[in-house]
């Protein structure tokens, strides 16, 4: 794990992950392909995981959760105070 940006270009090491000995960084948009070469080849056996901007499609999960039954009886959200919002899993 790079567990810090000292000698990765392009890079400043921002909020520390100690859960997985790393750190939270990021790049300009313009930047990507060039930073993440650069990583993949500064990070030595270290991993890095890049997160992916998905678009969610609620046609298929919405009813398979049950929400429009829930929503038909009422249920809104209102005085919720915690709630989990899981988006599935894109396995390609």
């Amino acid at each position: 794990m790079v567990s810090d940006a000292t000698g990765v270009r392009g890079l400043a090491a921002g909020r520390e992950l100690e859960a997985v000995d790393g750190f939270a960084t990021k790049a300009p948009v313009a930047d990507l392909a060039e930073t993440w070469q650069t990583i993949r080849t500064s990070a030595g056996q270290g991993k890095i995981w890049a997160d992916g901007v998905r678009k969610s499609t609620l046609d298929a999960s919405v009813p398979m959760i049950g929400a429009p039954t829930a929503w038909a009886a009422g249920y809104d959200g209102t005085g919720v105070k915690v709630a989990v919002l899981d988006s599935g899993i894109d396995d390609t």
